[in-house]
């Protein structure tokens, strides 16, 4: 989880040398519902930059742990509970 903003886009680097970048997410919604585009580049350049923007990213990430999860409210639970189930549709 980032603190200090916001980062919705999915980057995908998987051999130094394809990058995917896009908002599409791997389930059902983006894949039927949303109007989602990733662009798909082979550039070793544009590769290294955004792993060097990802790695700068996750310096100011905070790891979103269980036990963290585990501690929230009963009242949290059941409003992030409840989002998921409408979601789901």
């Amino acid at each position: 989880m980032l603190r200090s903003q916001m980062l919705h886009a999915k980057t995908t680097i998987p051999d130094g040398l394809l990058v995917t970048v896009g908002p599409f997410h791997l389930d059902r919604w983006s894949d039927r519902r949303n109007l989602e585009v990733s662009v798909c580049v082979l550039d070793h350049g544009l590769a290294v930059e955004l792993e060097r923007d990802f790695a700068r990213d996750l310096e100011g990430a905070v790891e979103v742990l269980l036990e963290h999860q585990e501690r929230r409210s009963l009242l949290a639970r059941l409003v992030h509970w409840s989002a998921y189930q409408l979601m789901r549709w």
